[in-house]
This record gives structure tokens, C-alpha cells and sequence, in this order.
């Protein structure tokens, strides 16, 4: 197992800011937590250990280029470029909705972009079945609609567009926590996972509009 990062247990006023740009990973209501270990054993069985041992490396994997992908966007180049950070932020959100399409949920509804987008509509500023195609997201879709009509120039364009981006990466990642049977395991990938957030909305909040006449 990778070594979790460690969380500050105050946030800094930076970070306390890029939270706010997206939901947090929530922890489960005490009575909650307290009525799944009454109903299921302690310990869990040997095939809950293999799945979650095989979630576990996958999820190490999704991991590093993640946490890579934060990285690329924190660079100056980047964050210059607003069209260049949405289609990067665009393939960082597209390969999570692959990974969230493979995970093992017996019992519940397989996870879709569309069906998202259909339950979730009314909590997105900008993003829509226009933007769709194939259970993904089209770049190309995003450049005719905002790229080549000049929206990035706008202050609005990118905050509303990375922020609905946003909402789709934080739901995807609170599905691969659920994944886990275990809630220590729960535990620890949402503390990862929540690292990992405050650090992409902490580097797209950084991205400027294009200036006029570029």
C-alpha cells in the first residue's frame, strides 16, 4: 500500500479556499457507521479481502496519475492556457468515469455519465448532454461550444466550466470509496482522495481568462 498523505488537521486559509470550489468527500453519519458494523462481522470475509486488495492496487494506479495530473495543471505554461487546462481537466475527468464504470457494486445501478448528468442536472452551471458522447466527455465539444467562440476571455467561462468538473470528479471518487468493504479502507482512500481535490481545485483556481484580443 502507498503511503497515504498526510492531511494537516487545520486547513491554511489557500486550502479552506479551494475547498469551498468543491464538495467534500463526506464521512458517513455516525449512526450509519454504527449500524453496518452491528449488521455485518467484524472481520471481513476472504473474497471481501481479495476485492478489496485488487481495488486497492488499481486504485494506487489512478492514484499516481492523478496526482500527476495536479501537478501538470499547477504548472505556469498551464495555467496561462485556460483551453489547454479544461482539455487536460476534460482527460483527467474522463478517465475517472472509465475507472467508475469498472468498479464492483453488486447491487447497485451501473455507474453512467448520462445517468449523472439526468439526477444530477439541476446542480450544473454549464455542463450537459452537449458535451457527451459515447458515456464521455468531448473536448471537441467544449472548443466549439466556449475555445473558438472566444468564452474563455470571459472571468465566468473556466471557474463554471472546471467547477462542474469538479462536481463530476468528487462524485466518482466518493464511488470508489463505497467500492471498498472495508471502512478502514473507506477511511483511508477518502482521506486520500480528499487531498488529492483540494489540490486540483487549489491549482485550477489559479488559471486566468484568456485577455481580450488573444
Amino acid at each position: 500500500m502507498e503511503e497515504t498523505p498526510s492531511v494537516a488537521s487545520r486547513p491554511s486559509a489557500s486550502q479552506t479556499s479551494a475547498m469551498e470550489q468543491v464538495p467534500r468527500i463526506p464521512s458517513e453519519a455516525p449512526s450509519v457507521v454504527l449500524q453496518a458494523h452491528m449488521a455485518l462481522p467484524e472481520t471481513p470475509t476472504s473474497a471481501e479481502e481479495e476485492e478489496d486488495t485488487a481495488l486497492e492496487y488499481e486504485s494506487m494506479v489512478l492514484l499516481s496519475h492523478l496526482e500527476q495530473s495536479a501537478i501538470r495543471l499547477s504548472d505556469p505554461m498551464m495555467q496561462a492556457s485556460p483551453a489547454l487546462a479544461l482539455e487536460y481537466l476534460v482527460n483527467v475527468t474522463n478517465r475517472l468515469v472509465e475507472f467508475t464504470e469498472r468498479l464492483p457494486m453488486p447491487g447497485r445501478q451501473k455507474f453512467s455519465l448520462e445517468a449523472l448528468i439526468v439526477r444530477d442536472r439541476q446542480n450544473y452551471e454549464r455542463l450537459g448532454f452537449d458535451y457527451i458522447h459515447n458515456g464521455r466527455l468531448v473536448f471537441a465539444a467544449f472548443e466549439k461550444l466556449h475555445v473558438s467562440q472566444g468564452g474563455m476571455r470571459h472571468s465566468s467561462t473556466f471557474p463554471q466550466l472546471s467547477k462542474d468538473l469538479l462536481r463530476v470528479t468528487n462524485i466518482c471518487l466518493n464511488l470508489c470509496v463505497k467500492a471498498f468493504h472495508t471502512p478502514t479502507h473507506r477511511q483511508q482512500w477518502r482521506t486520500v482522495y480528499s487531498g488529492f481535490l483540494v489540490n486540483l481545485a487549489r491549482s485550477l483556481q489559479k488559471i486566468a481568462p484568456l485577455p481580450p484580443g488573444s
